[in-house]
């Protein structure tokens, strides 16, 4: 609770400061040098205020979706019609708000960047797509295999996936709180951005992002993988529901790595092929959508297929790339410049981003 009025807090606090400077740009007294600053600051507060937003929606929208999908794998009654379209709706719902929530982080970030090319509606149709897909197998991969294993496992599971994305944020050096990409802020944030990488990757370096989704998604697919495999070796075998009262069969799975529930009466004579099914398509799909993304909808309209590996991997064309792009940006347009960690530049200093 505590969690969720403070996040909303600084969402608020956000909004109001955009509000004040959208308002600001718009007055007649105001030097359009000026009107040009304040409009830039409004796209900043916005771009903080989505970062917030989505880090909310996944550390409140992302567990409850589980939960949900949790119950309805497992719930031995059946319930009446109107409570089962109430639980699918709901499931829908969540799940859309967290691929939106992603979306208009990346719109947002992109209009507050003087050196990006602006979020098309073509290319937000595209990215929410990639990231419904993807989101769908990482969830349903998530409740099949919390349904058959014990609570101990699955939270050391996802405990171990967090961990290896906080070291990875806090190597890559995010910059959102401060400069200094080595500071406690920053190492909050990173552990706060961890959350989000258990169900999904939000890329906040510079440069290319191939090679960092290369090796995500390769992980994440991996572990879907194996998740769906331990649901249908253990689902299929009984061993869900060894040790309930009214079933006496006899298993090699120890009993340590069960949960001791049974299966939703829908999902034991549901063909196991089904989900895993499910688990699969969604996963290819997102990846489909997220290759189209980039070769027809992308904002910048020219992504090199082919990227030498010296390229992928070097911190300092990031750097020089970003540079070149806001030079060349403010230059034609005159807007304000920013640094090359991505935060902008007021009055000839640096403007954090402190939560």
């Amino acid at each position: 609770m505590f969690k969720q009025l403070l996040l909303s807090n600084f969402r608020l606090s956000r909004l109001a400061d955009a509000l004040y400077y959208g308002i600001a740009s718009r007055r007649s007294d105001v030097s359009p040098a000026m009107a040009v600053r304040y409009t830039q600051l409004m796209l900043y507060e916005d771009a903080d205020s989505a970062m917030l937003r989505m880090m909310e929606c996944f550390m409140e929208a992302a567990p409850q979706l589980l939960l949900q999908l949790y119950i309805i794998f497992t719930q031995e009654k059946h319930k009446q019609t109107f409570q089962i379209v109430a639980q699918a709706v709901s499931c829908f719902t969540s799940w859309l708000s967290l691929a939106w929530c992603l979306t208009h982080y990346q719109s947002a970030l992109r209009s507050s960047r003087v050196e990006k090319a602006n979020l098309r509606w073509s290319g937000s149709v595209f990215y929410i797509g990639w990231k419904a897909g993807m989101l769908a197998s990482r969830l349903l991969s998530l409740a099949l295999f919390s349904a058959v294993v014990h609570p101990l496992w699955f939270g050391l599971a996802l405990g171990t996936h967090w961990f290896i994305s906080v070291l990875w944020l806090i190597a890559g050096g995010t910059t959102f709180c401060s400069q200094d990409p080595h500071t406690w802020n920053e190492f909050f944030f990173d552990a706060v951005l961890g959350a989000v990488y258990c169900f999904d990757v939000v890329n906040v370096r510079e440069g290319h992002s191939r090679l960092g989704y290369l090796i995500w998604y390769s992980l994440i697919g991996f572990e879907n993988g194996c998740m769906t495999w331990v649901w249908s070796s253990l689902s299929s075998s009984g061993a869900a529901a060894t040790t309930s009262a009214d079933t006496k069969s006899v298993t090699i799975v120890p009993q340590w790595l069960l949960r001791h529930t049974k299966l939703s009466p829908w999902i034991r004579t549901l063909p196991p092929w089904v989900l895993q099914f499910s688990v699969v398509a969604s996963f290819v799909t997102g990846i489909s959508l997220m290759v189209l993304y980039y070769l027809c909808a992308h904002p910048s309209g020219s992504i090199r297929v082919w990227v030498p590996f010296s390229e992928l991997v070097s911190r300092k064309y990031a750097r020089r790339l970003s540079t070149e792009l806001t030079t060349r940006t403010t230059t034609e347009s005159g807007t304000l410049p920013k640094t090359d960690t991505g935060l902008s530049v007021v009055d000839g200093e640096p403007r954090s981003r402190d939560m």
